[in-house]
């Protein structure tokens, strides 16, 4: 728990000097700066922190053993359930190595994954130091150490979030194809972020709340088809039975709805740019999107997987909201007590880590540790493509 907290309290410290990409550009500022060659100092350093605790880990995560098996049989082409992109990756490496060199995938992976999250929150944040705590303390970074396929599309699917706020939808598309290249749930958002992207009236709301109470009372009808849709959860007991929204993912989506209103209805700005409104309100259509999944579709096998790729926008929106507010006492209030309830999440997360479902303490490197991996046997390039 000390290590994940030291290196929370080091990247962030690293973070201060950084001004987002986003907010230079606004600010007339060159990629030829000072502050821009300062950026890239601060985010180099906080990129190989964070990769260097994820690659250097070994046995840590709940499915950490789970992924060497995967590893294993996705090079011998046995029948595996993981995506193309998961499974060449992990051929190539064991192919140029002539070893089952389980640890370069995790690397590889690590790096992949941290390099994309802060390359997309330092081009699209307003403000990159508090976007950056928000992704620390509500624990994307620390969870990636789990569920690495994930984990690294749900940062694709972050990067992706520029081009559908941007109106560019052929490269939103293309994006999440290759996000499911790494995890096919991915492929959800192309639906999802599109309809938040559209200029949805009051009815629009009500009508999707009155369709989502339907998931409280069909719920045997809507596993049904769920089940004949992906017939792999009729084996996931587990997953069916305990489901995945959490009372804390849905406190704190009614916590930025609910401050989202708040200040709609006391900071009204008519001269706000269009451009701000409408991504404030992509960014309020997902979060209501997720409430309702939550809420009223708490039984669906893995709902935090489509959850996750939602809500991960109030690492943006979030920043947004109090630069909105024109009052700078409320203004410095409001930053106040997101800073207090990101340290409180935080804390319940590390509290939650040891938790046998997340297992990402206590926390175990490889080293000092002598690794033997096993030779792979013959194996023909071309193979790797099968």
């Amino acid at each position: 728990m000390i290590l994940y907290i030291t290196v929370a309290v080091i990247s962030l410290i690293l973070s201060v000097p950084v001004i987002s990409k986003r907010t230079m550009l606004s600010e007339g500022a060159t990629a030829r700066s000072r502050q821009a060659y300062l950026n890239m100092v601060c985010l180099l350093a906080s990129g190989l922190l964070l990769a260097a605790v994820s690659l250097l880990r070994i046995n840590t995560g709940n499915d950490y053993v789970g992924y060497i098996e995967k590893f294993h049989d996705a090079f011998y082409n046995i029948h595996v359930v993981t995506e193309p992109g998961f499974n060449i990756i992990t051929k190539l490496v064991y192919w140029f190595t002539g070893y089952e060199a389980y640890l370069v995938v995790f690397a590889i992976f690590s790096i992949a994954t941290v390099a994309v999250f802060l390359a997309a929150m330092y081009r699209d944040s307003r403000d990159y130091l508090l976007t950056f705590f928000l992704f620390m303390c509500f624990g994307y970074y620390f969870q990636s150490l789990n569920t690495m396929r994930y984990y690294l599309a749900l940062a694709i699917v972050l990067y992706s979030l520029h081009y559908v706020r941007t109106k560019r939808y052929v490269a939103f598309v293309v994006t999440v194809v290759v996000a499911s290249m790494f995890h096919k749930s991915s492929l959800v958002v192309i639906p999802l972020f599109i309809i938040a992207r559209l200029n949805l009236k009051r009815w629009h709301y009500i009508a999707a709340a009155v369709v989502a109470l339907s998931g409280l009372v069909l719920k045997k009808q809507y596993l049904a088809l769920i089940v004949k849709l992906y017939p792999t959860y009729v084996n996931e007991q587990e997953a069916l039975s305990l489901g995945s929204a959490t009372l804390m993912s849905i406190i704190r989506i009614a916590l930025v709805l609910a401050c989202a209103l708040y200040i709609a209805l006391k900071n009204k700005d008519d001269n706000e740019d269009e451009s701000i409104k409408s991504e404030k309100k992509l960014y309020f259509n997902l979060n209501y999107m997720a409430l309702l999944l939550y809420t009223c579709f708490s039984f669906v096998p893995y709902l935090s997987r489509i959850g996750y790729f939602l809500i991960i926008s109030q690492i943006y929106y979030i920043p947004m909201m109090i630069a909105s507010i024109s009052n700078d006492k409320k203004r410095k209030l409001l930053r106040f007590a997101v800073i207090v309830c990101g340290i409180v999440f935080f804390g319940i997360f590390l509290y939650k880590a040891y938790d046998i479902s997340i297992r990402i303490l206590p926390y175990h490197t490889w080293l000092g540790k002598d690794i033997d991996f096993v030779p792979v046997v013959e194996y023909n390039f071309f193979d790797i493509w099968k």
